[in-house]
């Protein structure tokens, strides 16, 4: 019987075990279940119709038996059993697919001579409703490593989370799924709790899965984070400028300028799934120097800014950043002479506005390497100067 998903899906849990009628040609002791082809099992089979639920039921097979008859009877609402399937068989096993219910069967044996020489005891069983999961919330959606073994304890809501759920975590970026050390489903089925060892967790992002019966799973993504993820870093950077546009860049010549550096601090409060969220605030130094026919210029840049900074995790050893934010550039001693004009050293106070994007690499548990870039547009009162800021350096996080 084909049927949809979501609706009637078929569990086996047979019960007793199977006995059999004693006689002259079944020896006391000898035991004919479960001994087929295969075994008692069911399989889920994909048909155009939708998925259908196969049980088989298998026996031992002697070499006088010639054929068999198969009695399937189910329980009624008042508790008594009427027949819903009689087959002879010659094979010792049957494929049937049945709805849920409280079923019994048994078997008749004919010997080699096709007349009936005894029949098995009734073997009860049950077929249950496949229950799809639904994960609602999981909290916490993420766990920090700190390098010890301890464990992160996930508290579930949801439906159909049945003690009988397998529960697992897999990498999202492929790798071996991990199992919990303990799984506890509340009663009703809407809620549960499970742990898993962090000792055995690497950094990334991961779903953790809830499989019941009949191949219906339900998904909810959850991170582990590094140490650095979350908390007080600070770094240490060679930033050289690069003028793109404005004064600055007749100036200059867009070239690039070595001398420069940047030192940044911030604090990552906000982490979870979605990446970490926070601020920074930096202050670089840079001095810009151009002498050619015609034309000299020279310039300190001390610049300071404050930023709303983001980083996603990409893989245990890989984050990626994303600021944005502004400050102002002091620009002390600016000075520059175009055709034997010289003009007197200026000194001023610009306001900014910045962006940029950063990848870290941890190559330690607190110690990481960065590279970026940063634009930065000044707003002078000769128009908006444009600045490129790539830059390379080394941090840590507490």
């Amino acid at each position: 019987m084909a049927i949809k998903r979501n609706y009637w899906l078929l569990l086996f849990l047979f019960l007793p075990g199977f006995s059999f009628a004693q006689n002259r040609d079944n020896p006391a002791g000898r035991d004919f279940a479960g001994g087929g082809p295969g075994g008692n099992s069911i399989r889920v089979v994909e048909t155009p119709e939708g998925v259908q639920i196969i049980q088989r039921l298998s026996w031992i097979r002697d070499e006088n038996d010639f054929r068999y008859e198969v009695i399937i009877e189910r329980q009624n609402a008042n508790g008594s059993y009427s027949q819903i399937l009689r087959q002879s068989r010659t094979e010792n096993f049957i494929e049937i697919s049945l709805a849920g219910g409280r079923y019994r069967y048994r078997i008749l044996v004919y010997n080699l001579l096709d007349r009936f020489e005894y029949s098995t005891n009734w073997a009860a069983f049950t077929i249950d409703r496949a229950r799809p999961p639904v994960l609602r919330r999981i909290s916490p959606d993420h766990v920090t490593l700190t390098g010890e073994d301890t464990v992160w304890v996930i508290e579930l809501e949801g439906t159909n989370l049945l003690p009988e759920s397998e529960l697992s975590l897999r990498p999202l970026a492929g790798g071996e799924t991990i199992l919990p050390v303990e799984y506890t489903a509340f009663p009703g089925g809407n809620g549960g709790r499970v742990v898993f060892r962090s000792l055995g967790l690497a950094a990334g992002r991961y779903e953790l899965c809830v499989r019941n019966f009949g191949g219906f799973e339900a998904r909810k993504n959850c991170v582990v984070l590094n140490p650095f993820s979350a908390g007080w870093f600070a770094s240490l950077s060679a930033a050289p400028p690069v003028p793109v546009y404005g004064y600055l860049r007749d100036l200059f010549d867009g070239g690039i300028y070595p001398p420069g550096i940047s030192f940044r601090a911030g604090f990552l409060p906000l982490a979870g799934n979605w990446g970490s969220l926070g601020a920074e605030t930096g202050v670089s130094w840079n001095y810009l120097s151009v002498t050619k026919t015609g034309l000299s210029a020279s310039a300190h840049f001390f610049d300071v800014r404050l930023n709303l900074l983001y980083q996603y995790t990409l893989s245990p050893h890989l984050a990626l950043g994303f600021r944005l934010g502004g400050g102002g550039t002091l620009t002390p001693g600016l000075s520059y002479t175009i055709r034997g004009y010289k003009q007197a050293p200026i000194s001023t106070w610009i306001p900014s506005m910045n962006g940029g994007l950063s990848l870290q690499w941890i190559f330690y548990p607190r110690f990481f390497a960065e590279l970026g870039l940063d634009y930065v547009n000044l707003f002078s009162v000769d128009g908006s100067q444009g600045l490129l800021f790539p830059f390379i350096g080394f941090g840590w996080k507490s």
